[in-house]
């Protein structure tokens, strides 16, 4: 079996999103009556070589953030990102600061002579040549078919004298013989198994067309020569038009934007090439899947790459719609700032100064270092792969899965930066980085404005992990490589601090990571928030024990055709002799208070059924707050009562009880059952040996009158204390 490793790991989404019910109140110019202002001032230490860049030099050296005066530096918006990716995993925030792209394929790989679906696609459809151009009367794409037959390169050198190779990119090919240029051509009959038509003899023949090219073909098990050819667009014919051509297009240029080939000093992807050199009065040359005479994808070659079904937003709103709603705050979202529209957006309220190196610099420049990695097309590590040796994916077209993406990659902490030297010249592919050594500090401050004590705590827990020394932040340039790993100490100065209104108390580091732990826990409804799959993960991949019990190095570009061919994905992350579990409880639906109210109102829309279903939500969440409350405050009281003198006390349970016999759900009511019986007994004893008085026996029948619960014991005791 494959073993797949790869430089990172994920931490899985959450399926819900937590929203503070104090969303609708935040604001710069309108202060939390129990808001916090001041400043934090820290120390950031690196545990592993560092490289927080900021340019590169003629030597393709990737140069370390300075201030004017030369000093390293780290960025505040580089601390900034840092700490709000790790907010919005403790926080269960939203998964929304990623591009929306559809992606493409092409697997032709057969397993247990069972056909790809994309070659049941192929054989089912074909690939129908033409033209795509866009229609500025009518605002729209349009697609024209034509004739294709395929042409030989030697047909182009001998007659035109211009040498096409198989090896080179389609961009070189074109900048050789552009689409502008018009060929004449003879078409031959069908020719061979395939029953290809040939154009020949160019120049000589009466029928007109364009030599179209692709990117390189991958060599088989046939004669280098054999696929040196292109193909020869010529008889334009059908118009086909609907609404989903322009879509299919905008996937098309997206399926087609690595970076191909140098052109007269400017770099082009594909897609850019042919937008720019595009035919005049043709447009563009494409080859189409067509289904019931309706495009389903495009493409650059006679085996064009197929879009997915779903978009990586699809497979995120699969989990929950939350992560993409703009009406929706999360915790990050309220502190760090929020970009939104028509005024909804949100300033942030905590402040970064850059922070400065404060001890003698030592550096060093890295050898050439190669950090690509796989993209969001690798199946094995990008989506949720719950089955051994198959793929979910983004959506084939035949495919009714609901695929789930990974979730938020994370970098793990390694105790040592090792290198990673290239595996070929190609230097577009390579990097060199000045690092600095183990162990300089930096300093720097945090300042904070209008903070309710909860964000205080958020944003306290995040700076420090948990409070932990075993943890670490992974920040700038080579994380892959382990470079990165840093700590903060934090200088928590309560005269550096000032309320809104009255005094602050108990406020120190650690003080405030339990509370945000308690306010979490508070949160979830069921289960500790520390042993949620999202915190597991979290805090193990910011150990840097974690690189003793799993592999995060890179593979070999040899190796991941091996991986998808076997369908193999990303192990499970071991933590502790125990691999984590990814599959999180399924939570309770929960609601916010804050949403649709106060100024949040404006977003809700009372058309969409999401919506309707959250405001929902939020009123039952208001009504479990309340009763939240209520209960807290009942135990204040019963707290009070503990000291009491025994007549007192009784008569006070006994009110407690009936204060919150409403808000009691059934297993409540029995325990509460259970607590007239003994105040009863208590009661009954203080009767018994003459220590009621007759205004006690009066209050105690005044409250059991109003007790609803357990009847035939009010009834018991209302008969025996009017006897007395």
């Amino acid at each position: 079996m494959i073993q797949v490793q790869a430089p990172y790991h994920f931490v899985p989404l959450s399926k819900w999103v937590y929203m503070p019910d104090w969303a609708h109140l935040v604001s710069h110019d309108v202060p939390f009556e129990n808001g916090i202002s001041g400043i934090i001032k820290y120390h950031l230490t690196n545990h592993t070589p560092l490289c927080v860049g900021h340019s590169k030099d003629q030597q393709n050296v990737l140069r370390f953030a300075r201030n004017p005066k030369g000093q390293p530096i780290v960025p505040g918006s580089s601390l900034k990102g840092m700490l709000c990716n790790v907010m919005d995993i403790a926080a269960f925030g939203k998964f929304n600061q990623v591009d929306d792209f559809t992606l493409s394929y092409r697997d032709i790989a057969s397993k247990g002579g069972n056909k790809s679906a994309y070659l049941k696609l192929l054989d089912g459809t074909g690939s129908q040549p033409g033209w795509i151009k866009y229609n500025s009367d009518k605002e729209v794409w349009e697609f024209t078919k034509c004739k294709v037959a395929k042409i030989h390169h030697d047909e182009i050198e001998k007659y035109l004298d211009i040498k096409i190779c198989n090896k080179d990119k389609a961009i070189k090919k074109y900048s050789k013989l552009p689409l502008t240029q018009t060929v004449k051509a003879i078409i031959s009959d069908p020719k061979g198994v395939k029953k290809n038509q040939w154009a020949e003899n160019l120049g000589m023949g009466n029928t007109e067309g364009h030599c179209v090219f692709t990117n390189q073909r991958i060599l088989g098990q046939g004669k280098p020569e054999s696929y040196e050819f292109s193909y020869f667009f010529f008889a334009k014919n059908d118009k086909v038009t609907s609404d989903q051509i322009g879509e299919q297009v905008k996937n098309l240029f997206a399926n087609h934007r690595s970076v191909e080939e140098t052109v007269n000093g400017v770099k082009y992807d594909q897609s850019d090439y042919l937008i720019k050199h595009a035919h005049p009065e043709h447009g563009i040359p494409v080859f189409a899947l067509m289904m019931q005479n309706k495009v389903h994808s495009f493409g650059f070659a006679r085996m064009p790459r197929v879009s997915y079904t779903n978009s990586n937003h699809d497979l995120i709103k699969n989990l929950s719609k939350e992560h993409m709603e703009d009406a929706y705050f999360s915790l990050t979202e309220l502190i760090f700032g929020t970009l939104r529209d028509k005024g909804f957006g949100l300033k942030s309220r905590v402040q970064f100064s850059d922070a400065v190196m404060t001890n003698k610099e030592t550096s060093m420049i890295s050898s050439p270092l190669v950090l690509a990695g796989p993209k969001p097309s690798f199946l094995g590590a990008y989506i949720e792969q719950p089955e051994p040796e198959e793929y979910h994916s983004y959506g084939y077209l035949d495919s009714k899965e609901t695929a789930k993406v990974a979730g938020w990659k994370r970098y793990p902490v390694r105790q040592e930066f090792k290198e990673n030297p290239p595996s070929n010249d190609n230097l577009n592919v390579q990097t060199r980085l000045e690092l600095l050594s183990e162990n300089h500090t930096f300093e720097g401050q945090i300042s904070f404005h209008n903070l309710k004590r909860e964000e205080l705590a958020a944003l306290v827990w995040v700076l420090t992990l948990n409070g932990s020394s075993a943890h670490f932040h992974t920040l700038g340039h080579g994380k892959p490589l382990g470079a990165g790993a840093v700590q903060f100490d934090l200088q928590l100065n309560p005269e550096q601090l000032r309320a809104n209104r009255g005094v602050l108390t108990n406020i120190t580091v650690h003080g405030l990571v339990e509370e945000f732990t308690t306010h979490m826990n508070e949160q979830l409804k069921q289960g500790k928030w520390l042993e949620t799959p999202q915190l597991k993960h979290l805090l193990a991949l910011s150990d840097s024990y974690i690189s003793h019990e799993n592999d995060f190095l890179y593979h070999e570009l040899k190796d991941f055709q091996k991986i998808k061919n076997a369908k193999a994905s990303i192990e499970s992350l071991s933590y502790n002799g125990v691999n984590l579990s990814r599959t999180e409880r399924a939570p309770d639906k929960m609601g916010s208070l804050s949403f649709g109210r106060g100024r949040l109102s404006a977003l809700f829309d009372s058309e969409s059924n999401h919506h309707r279903e959250m405001l929902e939500l939020a009123e039952e969440s208001e009504t479990i707050h309340e009763r939240k409350k209520q209960k807290s405050e009942q135990r204040a009281k019963a707290q009070k009562l503990a000291d009491a003198p025994p007549v007192e006390k009784a008569c006070g349970e006994l009110q407690l009880i009936v204060d919150g016999q409403d808000a009691f759900n059934s297993t409540e009511q029995k325990n509460a059952a259970k607590q007239i019986r003994n105040v009863l007994k208590s009661l009954k004893t203080l009767a018994e040996s003459d220590e009621l008085t007759s205004e006690q026996v009066k209050q105690v029948l005044s409250i059991a009158q109003q007790i609803t619960i357990k009847p035939g014991d009010v009834q018991k005791l209302t008969k025996w204390l009017s006897q007395q």
